[in-house]
């Protein structure tokens, strides 16, 4: 959850929380304040806030404030809203062919690299259990990862192959991208994107 400005008997605020785990049910809920970068918006209280978990993105509208009395009619938004910055991640979906062709009646599977880079190592940072692929992301389409790394572009450095069940990826006619989700060992989330084409 989280929550910008409010207001209290002689002032208002502009800072940022977030409250993690605030069913309670991952673990003891933990307020914690963030410390955005660039401009703020002025301290306020009374305004509507929306959180879009698929951008992480938090919008506020309006508000007011009460000395001076000021009624605003201004629009902010807080990218990485939950305080948590997710990794983007290079992937290769059907590595060697390019664009990767996909047909959603099949029922093989489709072979995803998660590319290494000098700061990433995608065999090692990974936790393979977590991974999701499909038309959103979301989709718990995992087969199985190989056990070893594999090369995929001839950068030198070993890359992650996993296989997803083609079925469940849920890709529908019209798709140009295919979505991978998960997160590290560490439990930071990773997303990536690569270009596809559906075909019959």
């Amino acid at each position: 959850m989280t929550v910008f400005g409010g207001g209290g008997a002689t002032s208002e605020f502009n800072d940022v929380w977030v409250l993690a785990n605030a069913n309670g049910l991952g673990g003891t809920s933990t307020w914690t304040q963030l410390s955005p970068s660039g401009a703020l918006p002025a301290a306020r209280e009374g305004l509507p806030a929306v959180y879009d978990p698929s951008t992480n993105r938090m919008v506020i509208f309006a508000g007011v404030s009460a000395n001076p009395p000021t009624y605003y009619n201004d629009v902010w938004v807080l990218n990485s809203a939950n305080g948590i910055v997710t990794i983007t991640v290079a992937i290769d979906i059907k590595p060697g062919e390019d664009p990767p062709s996909i047909n959603p009646k099949s029922h093989g599977k489709t072979p995803v690299a998660i590319l290494s880079s000098s700061t990433f190592d995608a065999t090692t940072q990974v936790d393979r259990t977590s991974l999701t692929f499909g038309h959103t992301g979301d989709e718990r389409s995992l087969a199985f990862c190989n056990p070893g790394g594999e090369d995929v572009n001839g950068d030198g450095l070993l890359d992650l192959v996993c296989h997803f069940d083609t079925p469940k990826t849920a890709f529908q006619t019209g798709d140009t991208m295919g979505v991978l989700k998960g997160k590290t060992v560490t439990g930071t989330p990773i997303k990536g994107t690569d270009s596809i084409r559906i075909v019959p």
